[in-house]
C-alpha cells in the first residue's frame, strides 16, 4: 500500500497509463455517472500532485466527497472496471491521509 507521496505518485502514473474501462463509458450506477466521478477524482489528484503534495480547500472538498461516493458504489461496479476504481480510490484515500498527517 503506497504511504507516502512517492509512493502514490508511482502508482498515480500507473493509473494515468491505465485506459478508462470501455464498458463502463456512459455508464451509471445509481445516479453517479462513473465517467464524470472519474474525472472529478482525477481532477482533484492531478492538482495534488502537481503541487507536491498541496491541495486548494475546494479540491479537497469535492475529493472528499467524491471518494465517498466511490467508496459507497464501488462494491456495483462490474468485475471488469473494479482494478481501475479499486486503484482510483485508493489513490483518493491515501491522498486524503496524507492531506490530514500535513495539516
Amino acid at each position: 500500500m503506497a504511504h507516502t507521496v512517492d509512493d502514490l505518485q508511482a502508482v498515480w502514473h500507473d493509473h494515468r497509463a491505465a485506459e478508462f474501462p470501455a464498458t463502463l463509458a456512459g455508464a451509471t450506477i445509481g445516479a453517479v455517472e462513473l465517467v464524470a466521478l472519474d474525472a472529478d477524482i482525477a481532477g482533484c489528484l492531478e492538482a495534488y500532485f502537481g503541487s507536491r503534495g498541496r491541495l486548494d480547500d475546494a479540491r479537497r472538498g469535492v475529493l472528499e466527497t467524491q471518494a465517498m461516493v466511490l467508496n459507497d458504489i464501488v462494491p456495483h461496479i462490474p468485475a471488469d472496471g473494479r482494478p481501475y476504481f479499486d486503484r482510483l480510490l485508493h489513490l483518493a484515500l491515501g491522498v486524503l491521509r496524507a492531506l490530514e498527517r500535513t495539516a
